[in-house]
């Protein structure tokens, strides 16, 4: 007769239990399996409630004494919890789930009552914690007959060492066999030298044990024990090289961390400087360190064991280079079949592509090889791991960061490590920062009035050709070694540098920005209903890429011709508004297998919604880096006063001939369009203002005079294009222009397209024709990808 266990439990049988689990879970809260998140810290744990969760049937049986497990479900209170930063969290803690496995015995009475309860022991149940697709998944799979060999073995050799539950006039265990195995956990992640890497498996097994009596006799019992076992694979070999070491009994989970995480560890960007030093002393550039010279890619590469080769990687020359982490087949393009063909690749290649490497900067080449040499020596373990999940997926790294492809998940970070590390090896931070500091110097000896900022641009390009970097690449690391003035100089927006700008320490954060180029301004323009009304008014305007207040202290000149006031470049913070500025990214999958990718450009940038502050100009005010007193703010009065009286002269001989030349009585006109009541008045005297023929104005606008001639003199209604061409052909200024659109049939604010012309009149309307037509054309194209990519996200 199998007994029902469960129906012999009485509420006393639980009270006792819940008794002492509760003292065991107070005095035991280092040895509980708990689930918590990384900023609880495990302290204390206190039990809250528990219940019965399933009694399986009598482990043993010896007259009318048995032996039974119970298994409970309890909900534990740990803490205490902490901030990010590391201060406690007061009065918060944190609730989680833990199953106990408790061993009972009794005496059942005639009555089938259970008499003379007691608890033996208590054991920790460890749950599943890992998915079927994970890497420790398929690691647990792929091994699970290993593991069953090595804990078989061991339990046959060593039955007396079990810690089995077994009764107590057992006096000595003669064998035990595995009759059953169910791996419920695996972590404890630890990096080997090489391709190893170590982790543990938690295990639960149904043990058949042959049991002698104190009498001499001898009985055959089955139970659960749980082994925690340490093992060993290479990642080279897929973890096919798989062993497993010790063997422990009872279950250990200390870190449930993926081997990911312990492979491609987080790192602080300071920790970045030291890595780089240990990467130049590692393979014999330590002269580097100290010295300014060009470190040679080629031998970098040849020194890692790797080979550089240059190929055609893409048609659209959107690769520019490329590492190969196995021997694969790979597809190249070739020009004269105008067609991708697959051969053969040796891992341990770095591919450059041929025809960008012809077109980039010999700066731009070095930086790449050294970036694909890191991922070899610091990545390779990385990608091995995840490709066991994603098997032979295309695997793309892209050159600012992202990664796109099937691994993109399962590589986080490698690519941030790889451009942040390597120009930290081409420019070491001792190099570099000394030579910076004697460059500025001999700057400021010929220059002593100068500000730093314009100092930066030849300091920027002579760092450029002595360490064989880009411009970019040491405006980046002049950031990161303690000059923040480059981040206003080598600003390349709408196809041309700015002037070098300055602003307060402090004032803009790094997902910020003074600058936005004319597309980008548009897409806001088109969103932002307080952005139209600021620029429609006249109180700001847009000045050398900088939306500024339109106040002649910072505005010199009008239109095209204007540009900022000395006093404002050198203070942008009180006079222009920044941005938010978001990367959105194109995840494109590419060709090519066991290789890591590098896009020569795709990130967009777009603009969060809407203004951050209003700038407002006060002499008076207290800087954030300034103590505030009458000397300063004198100074500074000065300052302005000395700046004005430069621009004045600057502008008076530079730009005032031209803005006279193509300004007129903007009042007289304003005055005449309000009074005319159709189109073809308004344009007639307007044509007649500007001095401009039909002839002249088809030759600017592309327009038929015959066409021209129609909206002059009959009721012909015009194309919204044709009259937005003839606005900025005419130099109308953004009021006028309204007026004159409104007289077509017109209304600016109906549709993005409208509004993108809108913008256009407002602030480009002393641009060419051709100018403003190629600016509207790439707000179309920007804008029809946005909602594109709107879509795909919908989708996915």
């Amino acid at each position: 007769m199998v007994l029902n266990t469960e129906a012999l439990l009485r509420d006393e049988h639980i009270n006792k239990i819940t008794a002492i689990l509760k003292s065991f879970v107070f005095s035991n809260p280092e040895r509980l399996h708990l689930h918590v998140p990384q900023e609880v810290s495990v302290e204390y744990a206190k039990l809250k409630n528990v219940t019965v969760s399933g009694v399986p049937p009598v482990i043993w049986q010896s007259g009318s004494r048995i032996g039974f497990d119970v298994e409970l479900s309890a909900v534990i209170i740990t803490g205490p919890r902490y901030d990010t930063d590391g201060t406690l969290i007061p009065d918060c803690i944190w609730e989680c789930r833990q199953t106990f496995v408790v061993s009972c015995s009794g005496t059942l009475s005639k009555d089938m009552a259970l008499d003379d309860f007691r608890v033996r022991t208590i054991r920790i149940k460890p749950e599943k914690r890992y998915q079927d697709d994970s890497i420790w998944g398929i690691i647990i799979h792929t091994h699970q007959d290993a593991v069953k060999a090595a804990l078989s073995a061991y339990i046959s050799a060593h039955p007396d060492a079990l810690r089995l539950p077994s009764p107590p006039w057992v006096e000595k265990t003669e064998g035990a066999s595995l009759r059953g195995l169910d791996i419920t956990w695996a972590g404890n992640a630890e990096d080997k030298p090489g391709m190893d890497i170590g982790f543990e498996i938690v295990a639960a097994a149904e043990i058949s044990a042959t049991e002698r009596s104190k009498k001499g006799s001898l009985q055959t019992n089955v139970y659960q024990q749980w082994f925690t076992l340490k093992c060993h694979a290479n990642l080279e070999e897929s973890l096919q090289d798989f062993s497993v070491g010790a063997i422990f009994i009872e279950a250990v989970t200390r870190s449930e961390d993926s081997p990911m995480e312990v492979i491609l560890p987080f790192v602080l960007e300071r920790q970045l400087e030291r890595d780089a030093l240990k990467v130049l002393k590692e393979f014999g550039f330590g002269q580097c360190i100290h010295t300014p010279q060009v470190l040679d890619p080629d031998l970098l590469a040849q020194r890692m064991g790797l080979t550089i080769q240059y190929r055609h990687l893409s048609k659209e020359k959107r690769v520019f280079g490329a590492v190969f982490m196995d021997d694969c087949e790979a597809a190249f393009y070739r020009p004269n079949e105008d067609a991708m063909v697959q051969e053969n690749v040796r891992a341990g290649t770095i591919i450059v592509d041929e025809q960008a490497s012809q077109t980039r900067p010999i700066g731009s080449i070095n930086n790449t090889i050294v970036h694909e040499c890191l991922h070899w020596h610091r990545h390779r373990k990385a990608y091995y791991l995840a490709r066991l999940i994603a098997g032979r997926q295309p695997i793309s790294c892209l050159v600012d960061g992202g990664m796109a492809g099937g691994v993109t998940d399962r590589l986080p970070g490698i690519e941030w490590q790889a451009n942040a590390l390597a120009p930290k090896i081409q420019m070491p931070y001792p190099a570099f920062k000394r030579k910076t500091w004697e460059l500025i110097r001999l700057q400021r000896q010929d220059s002593p009035d100068k500000p730093l900022v314009d100092l930066l641009p030849p300091v920027i390009a002579e760092l450029a050709d002595l360490f064989g970097v880009s411009k970019l690449a040491v405006k980046i690391r002049l950031l990161e070694v303690g000059y923040p003035e480059a981040r206003g100089v080598l600003d390349y927006v709408d196809g041309r540098y700015l002037r070098p700008y300055a602003f307060a320490p402090g004032a803009l954060e790094k997902n910020q920005t003074f600058t936005i180029s004319a597309v980008e301004l548009a897409q806001l323009y088109d969103e932002s209903e307080e952005l139209r009304e600021r620029l429609q008014s006249g109180e700001y305007t847009v000045v050398e890429s900088h939306v500024c207040l339109n106040d002649p202290r910072f505005v010199l000149g009008v239109g095209a011709a204007s540009m900022l006031t000395e006093y404002a470049r050198l203070h942008v913070d009180e006079c222009c508004l920044k941005f938010e500025v978001v990367a959105s990214r194109n995840n494109i999958p590419f060709l090519l297998d066991s290789v890591l990718f590098r896009e020569e450009s795709y990130t967009k940038l777009s603009i969060e919604l809407p203004l951050v502050r209003k700038s407002t100009y006060n002499f008076n005010k207290k800087r954030p880096y300034e103590s505030y007193n009458e000397k300063k703010r004198e100074k500074r009065k000065q300052d302005f006063a000395e700046y004005e009286k430069q621009d004045i002269e600057s502008y008076e001989n530079d730009t005032q001939p031209h803005i006279e030349d193509i300004v007129f009585n903007i009042q007289l006109i304003d005055k005449q369009v309000s009074m005319m009541d159709t189109f073809p008045r308004a344009l007639q005297n307007l044509m007649k203002e500007r001095q401009m023929t039909t002839e002249a104005l088809s030759d600017v606008t592309g327009i038929s005079v015959s066409t021209i001639n129609n909206y002059r003199e009959t009721s012909q209604t015009p194309r919204l294009n044709n009259v937005v061409d003839i606005c900025i052909a005419l130099h109308l200024p953004y009021k006028v222009s309204r007026r004159l659109i409104e007289l077509a049939g017109y209304s600016l604010n109906t549709s993005s397209d409208n509004r993108f012309y809108d913008f256009i009149l407002c602030n480009y309307y002393l641009h060419s024709v051709r100018f403003c037509r190629k600016m509207f054309e790439d707000m179309q194209s920007s804008a029809k990808k946005a909602r594109q990519e709107s879509r795909n996200q919908q989708k996915k």
